[in-house]
C-alpha cells in the first residue's frame, strides 16, 4: 500500500547561526544605579586587577596546583593589596 505524504504548505524560515564570541566573560561596568556614585578610575582599576588575579588563583585551585588553604591565603593578600570595593562587598556571597 502506497501512501502519499501531504505537500509542504510553505518553506521553513531560514535559520541563523550567531557569529560573535559566545565565551563567558566577567564584566565589571563603571555605570551604576543613579542612587550610587560611579566608581572612580582608580577604584575601577583596583577592581579589575583584583578580579584578574582571583581568576588565576581559581584556575590554580581547580588544577590542583594550590591547596584550599593556600587559595584562601592568596585571596586574603589580594584583598589587602587591591582593596576592591565590589568584590569586598560580595565576597563569599552568592549573587542569586
Amino acid at each position: 500500500m502506497i501512501s502519499a505524504a501531504p505537500d509542504a504548505v510553505s518553506l521553513s524560515p531560514p535559520t541563523e547561526t550567531a557569529t560573535g564570541n559566545t565565551a563567558p566573560t566577567i564584566v565589571t561596568s563603571r555605570l551604576g544605579s543613579k542612587a550610587v556614585d560611579a566608581m572612580s578610575e582608580q577604584e575601577f582599576d583596583r577592581e579589575m586587577r583584583y578580579q584578574a588575579a582571583v581568576q588565576i588563583a581559581d584556575a590554580l585551585l581547580k588544577k590542583g596546583s594550590i591547596s584550599e588553604e593556600e587559595y584562601h591565603q592568596i585571596k586574603t593578600k589580594l584583598l589587602e593589596k587591591y582593596r576592591p570595593t565590589l568584590s569586598t562587598l560580595l565576597s563569599g556571597k552568592p549573587l542569586i
